[in-house]
């Protein structure tokens, strides 16, 4: 398939859906509210890929700031379920992919706060393989994610085994913050959405010696088949993007559709020292524009 029309699609289905969402009530209303009313039972979720040292701290800083308190997606899960309410001001912080970015950055600063986070990994990339060292483009450790499970900042749940792409299974997708030959290197060939569901979740129970109930579907999407064979695997909390006409995640909602915004919105929230939509959307818009002007003028190059 040529590589610019995936390079837009790619901008298509990444941006797309917000747009969608934000025409059908699929947004929380502190995004656009100037003086946005307090949450109530409502928890946002925020999804980081890779972080930036200086602008996760202000991120961090503001959610000490006004008294914003991280959970778990146990705890979600049992709030959505209607069995015990989360406390006020609960948010959830996650991460998808487990680059080497969070154990090298994100760690040791959520630890600095006081925060904690749930991190969606594919097992099929963190064992080493060939010559490859770790370095910061390689997928985390068995070793590390270990260690930031243990220390209770993160917990880790499943992002797939092989991080393919629902709608168009076995579609690959690229994780954030690896070097493409080291996964290159780990991939094997497509399982079945069941086999590659079941042994995500088998994995990682028996690595981290942990119950493992939520699934993260990579580039945000799943379907009514994932959710079925998802159940049917185990799993019981399903961790989505935006979705028109469900703008937060409420006390007794279902748990099959646990909706998520992107972490550029996360100092939207109720609070002081809010930053402005514009300058939000222009960096996210902006931004996946200009690389595919480079991609185009790149092509032209060649």
């Amino acid at each position: 398939m040529n590589s610019l029309f995936v390079g837009f699609r790619n901008i298509w289905e990444k941006n797309m859906p917000e747009a969608h969402a934000a025409l059908t009530g699929g947004f929380p209303s502190f995004v656009f509210s100037k003086n946005p009313r307090e949450l109530n039972s409502g928890i946002p979720v925020f999804c980081y890929h890779v972080v930036n040292e200086q602008l996760f701290t202000e991120d961090l800083e503001f959610l000490i700031r006004n008294d914003y308190i991280t959970i778990d997606a146990d705890t979600m899960l049992r709030h959505l379920q209607g069995k015990e309410k989360a406390p006020e001001r609960s948010i959830v912080i996650t991460f998808d992919d487990g680059a080497q970015n969070l154990y090298h950055v994100a760690y040791p600063l959520l630890k600095k706060f006081n925060k904690k986070a749930v991190v969606f990994i594919a097992p099929r990339f963190h064992d080493p393989v060939g010559d490859f060292d770790y370095h910061t483009l390689t997928p985390l450790s068995w070793e590390q994610i270990g260690e930031m499970y243990e220390s209770g900042v993160f917990d880790f749940q499943s992002h797939t085994m092989e991080h393919r792409y629902i709608p168009r299974w076995p579609e690959f997708v690229e994780l954030a913050g690896a070097d493409p030959k080291v996964i290159s290197a780990l991939i094997g060939q497509p399982l079945s959405m069941e086999e590659d569901f079941r042994l995500s979740r088998e994995i990682i129970e028996q690595k981290l010696k942990k119950k493992v109930f939520h699934l993260a579907f990579p580039k945000f999407f799943g379907n009514d088949e994932a959710i079925k064979i998802g159940r049917q695997t185990g799993y019981e909390g399903f961790w989505w993007g935006v979705l028109p006409k469900r703008p937060c995640n409420e006390w007794g909602q279902s748990p099959t559709h646990i909706v998520r915004l992107e972490a550029q919105f996360i100092r939207r929230l109720p609070g002081a020292g809010r930053v402005s939509l514009a300058s939000i959307l222009t960096k996210r818009y902006a931004g996946s524009v200009v690389r595919y002007r480079n991609k185009l003028l790149k092509k032209g190059r060649d």
